[in-house]
């Protein structure tokens, strides 16, 4: 019921800005936060069916909806973990692209060298 809140709006609203008096989450970039390795979410989506950091559809049911600006900052830190995790498979990705580069170089070097001794 909308009795404990100061406007209730039994129906739709059409905005043309909706501000919401919240902080933000620039504190997953600090060197102290503890991001939650692909595998814990995977764990814990196969656990819960949910991501960490969100409620379940079961409990926004059950709350009777979700509070926009809890909802807003739990997306920006999934967002800013997702590009922390991209940032670090980049990372990954170049370095084995040097690998490769590497492997392939000797790979020609040793196979140049056994043509030139089936050669003799």
């Amino acid at each position: 019921n909308g009795l404990s809140y100061r406007l209730f709006v039994n129906g739709g609203g059409l905005f043309k800005e909706l501000k919401i008096d919240t902080t933000w989450a620039d504190f997953v970039f600090e060197k102290q936060y503890d991001l939650p390795t692909l595998k814990q979410e995977a764990s814990h989506i196969e656990q819960n069916g949910h991501l960490i950091g969100f409620p379940s559809a079961k409990q926004i049911e059950h709350d009777g909806g979700i509070a926009l600006g809890s909802i807003t900052i739990a997306q920006q830190v999934k967002i800013e973990e997702l590009m922390l995790h991209l940032i670090s498979l980049n990372e990954n990705n170049q370095q084995l692209e040097q690998t490769i580069a590497g492997l392939k170089k000797s790979n020609d070097l040793l196979l140049q060298r056994i043509e030139n001794l089936e050669q003799k």
